[in-house]
């Protein structure tokens, strides 16, 4: 009797665990339980649908076409103005999109960032913009920019940046250690990889080459090998030496010492993402590492575990919170179908693809416009307290091709401003 009670018991709270990990159904538009379709969308080559408007001059008259890219929880009815004059004046076409699972365009399940530079190419070519387009992104959207950047560099007449999102999971212990495994072939690469790529991991690389070097050396002592053929004692030292020096000159000391390092920095990002609430880091985590658990973290009661999504102030800078007030006093009612076909549809899969391990490191991409045909520009509020500008400068010297702005007294919502969109504008088109 006792076992068949805890057997329920058990079913039970596998049964509770089960539907609480699960989201609840998709409501797709145009189904028969989902909202109904009204905007203008193209068909993929998938079978999903994008939905889209048009704004600025005629498409076939237009001297610039742009695609703009949303960010986190907006839509095609996102705030980007720009005064009709300069419109007329400078021949703007604009393409607004819902990005998958948005307003009125269709989920995406297995969406990545490389899928959201594929997803705008067949845009562009459904809505004949020519083979080649300038693309804007605005915080997590921005993404989509890196990734277009990344996949389809040629099709690109320019790109901005705004207020830019980067994957505050950085490259983690393991990723560290693959990389420094991969580079023991050539004892002076290791050298050369360790002091360009592991600032801030200095400590875990040393002891990863020590352990190594004592298991060659036990693996050859073992075996009675006296022919170091191909294991020289000129490599044993030298990967020695290199221990020692990285035990001595680790951290900050090293970045003082005027060292490259080459990749988006482990403790950079750790230290970026220390700026954002206690919560707020745990999502970040949460999205990078287990994934499957983020409807049930942002869905909870116990705490509150998205700043943005709850509207909170934490992460708002004073010139946000103005902004945001004028906003509420006369409202869109269109940006309240952002969110339509539910949370996890849009917001969750989008912190998913956004908050994983990128398949490319940003700051190793190539400047697509080498010939001086075009330009990349990034521009941050310095005032930003969700994307903290240490991140985009850093981002910005190690590849000295973007064109870097920074905007005094302002924080994230830098793109709800005319005055500001127009500088956008008038810089990319310079």
């Amino acid at each position: 009797m006792m076992l068949l009670i805890i057997v329920s018991i058990l079913v039970c709270l596998v049964c509770y665990i089960y539907r609480t990990l699960r989201p609840p159904p998709s409501r797709i538009c145009g189904t028969p339980r989902g909202p109904p379709v009204t905007a203008r969308r193209v068909k993929l080559s998938d079978g999903r649908h994008l939905a889209y408007r048009e704004s600025g001059v005629d498409r076939d008259n237009a001297k610039y076409k742009i695609i703009v890219v949303h960010g986190f929880g907006s839509s095609k009815h996102m705030d980007f103005p720009i005064s009709k004059d300069l419109v007329e004046e400078q021949g703007l076409y604009f393409v607004f999109f819902d990005r998958a699972g948005y307003g009125q365009s269709d989920p995406h399940p297995s969406r990545t960032i490389k899928s959201e530079a594929y997803d705008i190419q067949e845009l562009a070519d459904k809505l004949n913009l020519g083979p080649k387009f300038y693309v804007i992104g605005v915080s997590l959207g921005a993404y989509s920019v890196y990734s277009c950047l990344k996949y389809i560099p040629h099709r690109l007449a320019g790109a901005v940046l705004v207020v830019p999102f980067v994957p505050y999971s950085g490259e983690d212990e393991s990723g560290v250690l693959k990389r420094v495994k991969g580079s023991f072939s050539d004892p002076e690469n290791t050298v050369v990889c360790v002091l360009d790529n592991f600032d801030g991991n200095s400590m875990k690389v040393a002891e990863l080459l020590i352990l190594l070097i004592v298991m060659r050396v036990y693996f050859f002592k073992v075996c009675s090998l006296t022919d170091f053929t191909s294991f020289s004692t000129f490599s044993v030292l030298l990967q020695v030496r290199m221990c020692t020096y990285l035990l001595l000159v680790y951290g900050p000391v090293r970045s003082h010492l005027g060292f490259p390092a080459w990749r988006l920095r482990y403790t950079e990002i750790v230290e970026a993402l220390k700026l954002l609430p206690e919560t707020d880091q745990w999502t970040f985590r949460v999205a990078h590492y287990v994934p499957w658990l983020l409807y049930w973290w942002l869905t909870q009661k116990l705490f509150t575990s998205s700043s943005v999504i709850s509207g909170s102030k934490a992460l708002r800078s004073n010139k946000d919170l103005v902004i945001i007030k004028k906003k509420q006093e006369n409202p869109n009612p269109l940006m309240r179908k952002a969110r339509q076909q539910g949370d996890h549809e849009c917001l969750h899969r989008d912190m998913i693809a956004g908050f994983t391990t990128w398949e490319f490191d940003p700051t190793e991409l190539e400047n697509p416009f080498e010939e001086g045909v075009g330009s990349v520009h990034m521009w941050q509020g310095m005032e930003d307290r969700m994307i903290p500008r240490e991140i985009n400068q850093y981002i910005s010297k190690r590849l000295p091709w973007i064109k870097y702005h920074e905007v005094p007294g302002y924080g994230h919502l830098l793109n709800a401003e005319e005055e500001k969109c127009e500088d956008i504008i008038k810089a990319l088109l310079v």
